[in-house]
């Protein structure tokens, strides 16, 4: 039941579903829109070894948690929803699912594949030269073509009902062209 709950969170205990009182998510998202392929894809935030790094200090709370309080971290924010009851059935299949895929993984070591990955810093690449030449004659025109109107533009009142008083302005609207 715990990949069913992962794969279709909003099926079994989503907004929408029959029985009010199993309605703990706050949208029709599922687990897997965060934990990619039903929490068993490397670098797709897996679950994979989650189970043996619990209990663990949670810095946002200040405090040290149980697997469970993550998992209600996930339903109240990630699904804008409601803590699951500790002993209720989904919260069960839930950590039993967790602990099955960490089935192996040492406890105090490193899972690899575990998070969303590293992206590399894209300002540190250079520029190719096709893009170079592209900004480099379209960009001063444009910076000088901007300083020019901004020096010249003299305050003009706009105003929006939806928003109160008029205020001053030293720039045109983008639609005036």
């Amino acid at each position: 039941m715990g990949r069913d709950l992962t794969t279709e969170t909003y099926a079994h205990i989503g907004p929408e579903v029959a029985d009010p009182a199993k309605r703990f998510a706050g949208s029709d998202m599922a687990c897997q829109s965060c934990h990619l392929e039903a929490g068993t894809k490397k670098f797709g935030l897996p679950f994979v070894g989650v189970f043996a790094d619990f209990p663990q200090y949670r810095a946002r709370e200040g405090e040290v948690g149980m697997l469970e309080d993550r998992i209600n971290g996930c339903m109240t924010r990630s699904l804008n929803g409601k803590a699951l009851p500790i002993d209720s059935p989904e919260m069960k299949a839930f950590v039993a699912y967790i602990e099955f895929l960490s089935d192996g993984r040492p406890i105090g070591r490193k899972t690899p594949g575990r998070g969303s990955g590293k992206m590399e810093d894209w300002r540190a690449r250079p520029i190719p030269s096709s893009v170079g030449r592209f900004t480099n004659r379209t960009a001063p025109a444009v910076t000088e073509r901007t300083a020019r109107a901004s020096e010249s533009a003299t305050p003009r009142a706009t105003c929006s009902r939806r928003f109160g008083a008029p205020k001053a302005s030293t720039t045109e609207p983008a639609w005036a062209g």
